[in-house]
């Protein structure tokens, strides 16, 4: 199964930000690579790293949020989760995912019908929100 997390918080190169998310995005990612799925991890740059990466067999995309820009302005935190949402749509970054057969929404999100126009399932799993 072709398995796709948007998750903007990942903890590879490095982790701090949220490690409690970190922690269960990196676990989640593992135990389905190591289930045999094909998996793939939507984040963003908040901890550094190249725009297409690889870990432990799990591709990654980042793509740019207000918090890559702006850094450490807690203010704009929301803002983050706007910018993610929108560049997620961008088709050049839709490309990486477009045959997901399940999409995974590790953070509330606002463009989720997107997902259902393309007829990609999307199963919240988001275990807290800020």
């Amino acid at each position: 199964m072709k398995i796709t997390l948007l998750s903007p918080y990942f903890p590879y190169p490095r982790r701090g930000k949220f490690y409690g998310v970190e922690r269960y995005t990196e676990n989640l990612a593992i135990g389905l690579k190591n289930l045999g799925n094909d998996v793939k991890i939507v984040t963003t740059y908040w901890n550094g790293g190249k725009r297409y990466d690889n870990y432990k067999g799990i591709k990654i995309l980042r793509i740019l949020d207000t918090g890559a820009i702006f850094k450490e302005f807690q203010i704009l935190d929301t803002l983050n989760y706007i910018t993610y949402g929108l560049n997620l749509l961008r088709k050049k970054n839709f490309k990486f995912y477009r045959d997901s057969d399940v999409i995974l929404l590790n953070t509330p999100m606002l463009f989720t019908w997107f997902f259902k126009i393309i007829k990609i399932p999307v199963i919240p799993i988001f275990h807290h929100f800020l």
